[in-house]
């Protein structure tokens, strides 16, 4: 583990250019995956926000590599959305490293892989009556992803 990411969540979603779609990401993960993160005691790292001059492919390998446990949103604006590539691209190189993911998609979505075969994914709704069950279910993955393996 490098130095410096002990606490670290790396928080791996879609983000968008249209204003409308960058508010909603930007409100799910302040409203839903931060505070789940930070209830487990990590913090939560999501790159796209981080304001470092550093080149972003070699952080997000840096805290793949290195982060104790990742969240991995499939999910996009509409559970019709394909999960971006980056985030697959995320998600690949997380599990060929064997290390503790977390990953999480809409109630519904269509996934390129057959999650039923590998590791759970949480799957449920977005709308605001569905938040505080996502926040629970994603804390306590991400306690027992962690556990897993010993952390």
């Amino acid at each position: 583990m490098q130095l410096g990411h002990e606490k670290h969540c790396l928080v791996v979603m879609s983000h968008s250019q249209n204003p409308d779609e960058m508010c909603w990401f930007n409100n799910w993960y302040k409203v839903v995956l931060k505070p789940a993160v930070e209830l487990t005691g990590y913090v939560p790292v999501r790159l796209s926000w981080e304001g470092s001059p550093h080149v972003i492919t070699d952080e997000l390998q840096a805290h793949l590599a290195s982060d104790p446990v990742v969240v991995v949103d499939l999910g996009g604006v509409t559970p019709e959305a394909e999960p971006s590539p980056h985030v697959l691209y995320a998600l690949g190189l997380r599990q060929g490293l064997n290390l503790p993911h977390v990953m999480l998609a809409w109630k519904g979505q269509h996934l390129p892989f057959d999650e039923r075969m590998s590791q759970r994914v949480i799957m449920e709704g977005r709308a605001l009556i569905d938040r505080a069950t996502n926040r629970t279910r994603l804390r306590q993955f991400i306690q027992e992803a962690v556990v897993s393996v010993g952390g």
